[in-house]
């Protein structure tokens, strides 16, 4: 499926497997969903500016 994505190559098949996978909610929703849930906890990783501010400079 990656590859028909990526050569434009899309079936309808292809389109309802993707649309079907798109999150209906937010990311904070499904954050609080998560957490509360407590089987696992959602892990975040942020990127920080500063060090690639400083690669930047």
């Amino acid at each position: 499926m990656l590859n028909s994505v990526r050569h434009g190559c899309l079936t309808d098949e292809t389109v309802d497997t993707l649309q079907s996978l798109i999150n209906k909610v937010t990311i904070q929703e499904k954050y609080k969903e998560l957490e509360t849930e407590g089987t696992n906890p959602p892990i975040c990783l942020f990127s920080k500016v500063d060090p690639c501010q400083k690669s930047m400079n």
